[in-house]
Formats: C-alpha cells, structure tokens, sequence
C-alpha cells in the first residue's frame, strides 16, 4: 500500500479535552500524542505493547527518535511538517520496536485543536501491519504461482489488483503493461469494448459470466483462453467490483478438436465396413454394435439393446467363444481368431462367422 496524504482538512476540534485523554487510554490501538514540535505527552497502553517503551520512559522524548526505523526517520520529519501546518497525513510506515526490531504500521496521524480554535497538536493512531503483510505475501505467492490469470476490477473498473500470469498475458497478446488503477477496459481490443461493457453491468449485477477468446500471435499460433467473470463481494456480501480469471485452454481444445476429428473418422470407418463390429463389456453385454450387424444377421441396431452377447451363439460354441474371451483379457492389446461358430440371425436361423 503506498503512503498517502490526506487532501480534506481533518481535525478533532470537537474532541473535548485532550489535555486530559482518560478515554483513550483503553483502545486497542496505539495512541499517541504530541505537541507540534513532536514532544510526546501522551502515550496509551497499547502504544505500550505496541512499542515496548513505557509511558514514563516515552513521555517528553522527541516522536521522531523513538517511532520511526532509521530509514524513516526523515519522512517522519516531513510528515510532522505537514501536521503542524494543521494537513492530516495516513499510511504505511516502517517503524520500530524499543528493542530495535522494525515492522509495518498503519499509522494515522491528525491535528487537533484546542477550544479557542487554535492548532494544538497531533494524535497519532497506529497498528501492526506485520500479520497483514504475512498474509498479503502468502496470498500474492500463492496467486502468482498458479496457471490462471488474475485480476480485480472496483466498480468504475479500474484495475485494483492483477498477478503475474495476468501482467504476462497482457504483455504477450496485448504489446502492454497492466497498471493499478486505469481503466481494463483500455487494456482490451476495440471491437470487444462495447460488449465488455455490458458484461461487467451483468457481473456488477451479481450474475457472473464466462466466455472464450482466441488471439493469434505473429507467427500464425493460435491460443484459445476461457474467461471468467465473478462478483467481487465484500464482508457484507456487497458486490464491490469484478474478479476476473483467465486459463490458457490452447493444449485442452486442440486436443479436444483432434479427438473430435478421430471419432469422426472412426465412425465413418466403422460405419461403412461389411464385417461386423461390436464393443462389449467384462459381463458380455452389448455396448456398441456397427450398422452392418443388419446386413449380416438382419438385426436393426435398437433389437440388442442390453443384449449379452453369449445368448447369441449355439450352445455348442458358447465354451469355445468363452475361452478365447478370457484369453483375450488376459492378454490386453492382442488380436485372437475365433474358429468359425455359429450365431442366431433375426429370423432364428444360424449363420456360420469368424
């Protein structure tokens, strides 16, 4: 999170008696008061634990030689330059412990005025940012070392967020930079901006949404990606932006498309050959029978449904048709012959096949 000045004026000028700040004592945050020139003349019990140092050993020392790590102690003059000009100031900042250890802050810091209206001093309110950072790290790692694209969009959809799949992407199919804060919009190829926006209306809606786009890269490749569009949804369950995700499906549809093309073929060949072909499962039951099972035995494809197979054949072949199945099984990948043997036509006759 970057540092940031806070434009508005704020103040405490209706907060009573901030010589006497009894009631901040118990807050779970780290309070700490100071006249302009930084002296500190209030310190609460959570500044305490915060910070290691005690009331008595942080009240009248300077802010900037107690608060502040070593390499942000000169941005910590600067912001008391801002607060003593009556400007609030809210952000990151490295601080450090009185054992010398640094960790993140949220620090807060704003002018207050005493009851004739006169610039007094400053409050500061603080936080440890340490289990934040951790997890934000955790997260960020996680996102970056997955195959999916990521990125948040708030409701004007201005990119918040993205990982480092997302940044590469943009960078591969789109010759640019992905960057916080502009537009996704200026990120997307003109011909598709118009419905895009209709999407995000339907995702900010609450309805998500999912869709496929291909590009085409200079050397005549193409790669195909499935695109998600999610609700992004606070605590509240309050939509407050866009979760985009995009998987590079190039490899799965290829393949898909391959396969595709096969079957066709197969049932072309299969379909159009004299003999006849059939499939059947480890019980012998019929799951596939090829048209030409009508020329041959003058059965119409929807008379064998559930048909075992063995019900088929003379009783005098069945054993001999049993054993080489079991061979058969027992030795996956290898074609057997089967001695000639009889099997019953439609009109209860037998004819002799191999």
């Amino acid at each position: 999170m970057d540092n940031k000045k806070i434009s508005q004026k704020e103040s405490f000028k209706n907060t009573p008696h901030l010589s006497r700040p009894d009631h901040l004592l118990s807050i779970n945050q780290a309070v700490i008061i100071t006249d302009l020139d930084g002296t500190i003349n209030f310190w609460n019990k959570a500044a305490v634990a915060l910070y290691e140092w005690t009331a008595e050993e942080a009240i009248g020392k300077y802010i900037i030689d107690l608060v502040p790590s070593e390499q942000t102690k000169e941005q910590g003059i600067e912001i008391m330059k801002l607060l003593s000009k009556g400007q609030s100031w809210s952000g990151e900042f490295i601080v450090q412990r009185k054992n010398g250890d640094y960790f993140p802050a949220f620090v807060t810091d704003l002018p207050f005025y005493n009851e004739h209206n006169v610039l007094s001093g400053v409050i500061g309110i603080s936080s440890d940012m340490t289990a934040q950072k951790k997890s934000e790290r955790e997260i960020r790692l996680l996102l970056n070392n997955t195959e999916e694209s990521f990125i948040l969009v708030d409701q004007q959809l201005n990119i918040v967020a993205f990982n480092k799949q997302a940044s590469n992407l943009y960078k591969k199919h789109m010759g640019r930079e992905l960057a916080e804060g502009h537009s996704i919009l200026k990120f997307a190829k003109s011909e598709r901006i118009e419905n895009l926006k209709k999407v995000y209306q339907k995702v900010l809606a609450g309805i998500p949404d999912e869709s496929e786009l291909r590009f085409d890269d200079n050397n005549g490749n193409e790669y195909i990606y499935t695109l998600k569009y999610s609700p992004a949804k606070d605590e509240s369950d309050q939509v407050f932006g866009v979760f985009i995700t995009a998987r590079d499906v190039t490899i799965q549809k290829k393949t898909e498309s391959a396969l595709l093309a096969n079957e066709a073929r197969w049932h072309a060949l299969i379909e159009n050959i004299q003999d006849i072909f059939m499939i059947i499962n480890l019980q012998g039951v019929i799951e596939y029978l090829s048209p030409s099972i009508g020329r041959v035995l003058g059965y119409e494809l929807d008379d064998l449904p559930n048909q075992n197979l063995f019900d088929l054949f003379h009783t005098d072949d069945k054993k001999l048709i049993n054993e080489k199945l079991v061979r058969c099984l027992e030795n996956p990948g290898t074609q057997l012959q089967v001695e000639k043997s009889r099997i019953k036509h439609k009109d209860g006759s037998w004819i002799w096949v191999e």
